[in-house]
């Protein structure tokens, strides 16, 4: 379970492109994209994975997404951890110490 002061960043195996209004993450191995590993993000986690790009604690993001959407901040931390474990598992980011930041 993630924490209001969890900080996240994105793989550097990961690179993201905006298509038809939507963001999709590629994961990269070894020079190759994987095309099997595609994640599309709806605009929700479109602005997620921005606030990860800026090194925002989970705190920062959940703030961010209550101004942008409507949505309470026990939802979006609902919705945020469920979130990060699906981009966890399949390597998209990775957690990190405040002080590595």
């Amino acid at each position: 379970m993630i924490t209001e002061t969890t900080h996240f960043k994105r793989s550097s195996d990961v690179v993201h492109r905006h298509v038809a209004g939507e963001t999709i993450l590629v994961p990269v191995r070894g020079n190759v994209a994987d095309m099997q590993r595609l994640f599309a993000l709806d605009p929700a986690g479109s602005h997620v994975w921005g606030c990860l790009e800026k090194g925002c604690s989970i705190r920062e993001v959940v703030t961010s997404l209550t101004a942008a959407f409507d949505v309470s901040d026990e939802d979006a931390l609902v919705d945020l951890d469920s979130f990060f474990e699906q981009l966890l598992s399949r390597e998209l980011i990775y957690e990190v110490n405040s002080s590595d930041l």
